[in-house]
């Protein structure tokens, strides 16, 4: 769990330069990130329902892996984001 914290940091801290290393370290961890990949989807999107602003580009590449992955366990939550106002969706 610990490496899994460790990607999801090198998302969170992105400058401006494409984080292929931490992609690549999760294409690699696929099974066991997964779950952790939803939850961010499913907080972003609680955060989206109270109008608190989410700052980091974490919800973005969760979506993208997820995506990558086919991980049709993260259809509910997508769709529960997809469901927010035009302003609100997180996806």
């Amino acid at each position: 769990m610990q490496e899994i914290g460790g990607i999801l940091i090198h998302f969170e801290h992105v400058d401006h330069q494409f984080p292929m290393d931490a992609v690549i370290r999760t294409r690699g961890c696929r099974e066991t990130i997964i779950p952790s990949l939803i939850e961010l989807i499913r907080r972003a999107t609680a955060y989206a329902r109270y109008d608190v602003p989410v700052r980091d580009c974490l919800n973005l590449f969760a979506i993208h892996l997820l995506a990558e992955f086919q991980a049709k366990e993260a259809l509910p939550f997508v769709l529960e984001s997809l469901s927010l106002t035009d302003d609100g969706a997180v996806v």
